[in-house]
């Protein structure tokens, strides 16, 4: 059992701009050097990707996230060659595979904490006290090759694509975009090349791993970072155990003198053993982690003279809203909740199987996604706030028939208005 007071996380404070100047969406290095070395090594390492993921489609899906209507031996003959060709490919790129992985590994000490690229045509936004803004969190499910496979998942690059093409749309502009676990590399850079034509900031791979993954979060805004805190946990168990999770804290200038600190997270997933609270534990003790870090960086740019009037929460947080309250780290959980629902009707599962067949109305105590103000760390020397007002899950990512093989997670859209703090 991970006790709630144990040292969970690592953090790194980044200074806008001296820290985190403009790049490119791929630029994931600090050096053209390092850069090239990185390029070669997961170019040699490459086959082992393709190897894994025809490995996967023989152990696990030929077609996740797809109906396969294949007779049974033209299916048994598919898997046979899929696995005899992945694992063929994996042998004999073997030594390839094992230079690439040395390279990637000797140059990740230049890997960048956290990436942002920074589109200087778009405007900075602003939001006056009397105005709303929405924010939006989406777990993507965007899983990497085998992870995708086993998941049940469709193409991440396809339904990057499409996850692209919503988010792009004309009318749809939050306050804040945040995703979580957009892990497959290309799926990432189809998306947060989309998002950098709508919004003047974009932060992603934050913690990236040698071998590719990372803590699968993105931010976009055009509010102004003036300063980003990144946290990696260290608890994490089973497959969590594999990328860097954490979450990005960063501090945004909402209007002259008026600023907000928001943070985009993923928590451990897994549930619980009959009897056991073992991961349920390691949620509340990353839970507990944010927000202590949230304090002690909002203490920090206080003391600097920022004029912080919310912090605020967002992102997948694995647990219940009645477990989160008891945590008593996010406020108003329940009031915002159990009061609000959202009809929703779905041909197919969101998760993948098509089989599955299920209408329900789905309330936002049964979703996993949270978007909340920090318990606690409301300001008293602050002239003003953002007040949590609606909170709404809709179903506008994907096609209406494209269900099946897409996240098991639903966009959650949260309105917030800005208010003087007597207000």
């Amino acid at each position: 059992m991970t006790p709630l007071t144990a040292t969970v996380s690592k953090e790194v404070f980044l200074r806008m701009p001296n820290d985190m100047p403009e790049t490119g969406i791929d630029s994931e290095y600090h050096s053209t050097l390092t850069a090239i070395i990185g390029k070669i090594g997961d170019i040699l390492s490459r086959p082992a990707k393709y190897g894994a993921e025809l490995l996967g489609h023989a152990l696990f899906h030929l077609t996740p996230g797809k109906s396969n209507n294949h007779f049974a031996i033209i299916k048994i003959a598919l898997k046979f060659s899929f696995g005899t060709i992945g694992l063929t490919l994996a042998i004999a790129s073997s030594p390839a595979i094992a230079v690439g992985m040395l390279l990637k590994t000797v140059v990740s000490f230049d890997l960048k904490n956290i990436q942002m690229s920074i589109n200087e045509t778009i405007l900075q936004k602003t939001l006056k006290v009397g105005e709303e803004t929405t924010f939006s969190s989406y777990n993507t499910g965007l899983m990497c090759g085998l992870f995708s496979n086993v998941n049940q998942t469709r193409n991440p690059e396809e339904r990057s694509r499409e996850i692209a093409s919503k988010y792009g749309e004309k009318d749809r502009t939050y306050g804040v975009a945040s995703f979580q676990e957009v892990l497959d590399k290309k799926a990432r850079s189809i998306l947060c090349n989309t998002l950098s034509s709508k919004y003047r900031y974009v932060m992603h791979n934050a913690f990236p791993t040698e071998w590719g993954l990372d803590a699968g979060l993105v931010m976009a805004t055009n509010f102004k970072p003036v300063a980003v805190m990144g946290i990696r946990f260290t608890n994490g168990s089973g497959d969590d155990s594999m990328m860097n999770k954490g979450a990005i804290i960063t501090c945004l200038q909402v209007d002259t003198n008026k600023y907000i600190l928001v943070a985009n997270t993923h928590l451990q997933a897994k549930d619980d053993a009959e009897g056991s609270d073992f991961y349920t534990n390691k949620r509340k003790a990353q839970l507990t982690s944010i927000k202590n870090k949230m304090k002690d960086f909002k203490t920090k740019l206080e003391k600097e003279g920022y004029n912080i009037g919310s912090s605020i929460v967002m992102g997948d947080l694995n647990m219940s809203s009645e477990a989160v309250k008891a945590t008593g780290n996010l406020d108003s959980v329940n009031d915002i909740r159990d009061s609000s629902f959202y009809d929703l009707e779905h041909e197919n599962s969101t998760w993948g199987s098509e089989t599955i067949n299920w209408n329900k109305n789905v309330s936002l105590g049964e979703s996993l996604d949270y978007c909340h103000p920090v318990d606690g760390l409301r300001s008293e020397a602050s002239d003003f706030t953002l007040k949590h007002t609606k909170e709404v899950v809709e179903d506008f990512v994907t096609p209406d028939t494209a269900h099946s093989g897409s996240s098991d997670h639903l966009p959650l859209l949260t309105t917030f208005k800005a208010l003087s703090f007597s207000g």
